[in-house]
């Protein structure tokens, strides 16, 4: 994902080109466990995330992985990736195994960086943010029907 962070526009038009062209995206850096997807939900736009996806990036892999994808999106406050991840099935529910996070989910992480600024409008109307401003993005997510019916961060 280095082609799209140094670019940005351009960089993503060379990502996805990448992608299509077969780019291993089930690679996974043996250091840290990271993966392309794993990059990708830092910053990039939900297209390339989903292209990721459609090429064959686990969502919730690597297997026995310490944080999962959807993990990293809740921390880095990204909104569109967390859309992304759980329309693609991730799961909500798996705890983070780094000793730091104390067995956390991805609402937990969230809600433990202090990640609040994912403040929406109710659907059809347009003055003021939602009542319950100290939603976490996790939160939010599964009021703002960013999740797949009947699933929801849990604790």
């Amino acid at each position: 994902m280095s082609a799209y962070s140094r670019g940005k526009l351009k960089g993503g038009r060379v990502a996805l080109r990448l992608i299509e062209a077969g780019a291993d995206v089930r690679h996974i850096r043996a250091v840290d466990e990271m993966t392309a997807l794993k990059f990708a939900v830092h910053t990039c736009p939900a297209a390339i995330i989903q292209a990721l996806i459609d090429h064959g990036a686990e969502v919730d892999g690597p297997p026995g992985t310490e944080q999962t994808a959807l993990m990293i999106a809740a921390r880095a406050n990204h909104v569109e990736a967390l859309k992304t991840l759980l329309h693609n099935s991730a799961d909500p529910s798996t705890c983070c195994k780094l000793p730091w996070a104390a067995g956390r989910t991805a609402e937990g992480l969230a809600e433990l960086g202090g990640r609040r600024t994912c403040t929406e409008y109710p659907p059809g109307r347009r003055s003021g943010p939602r009542s319950a401003v100290s939603e976490s993005c996790g939160c939010a997510a599964g009021k703002l029907g960013i999740m797949p019916p009947g699933m929801s961060f849990t604790r």
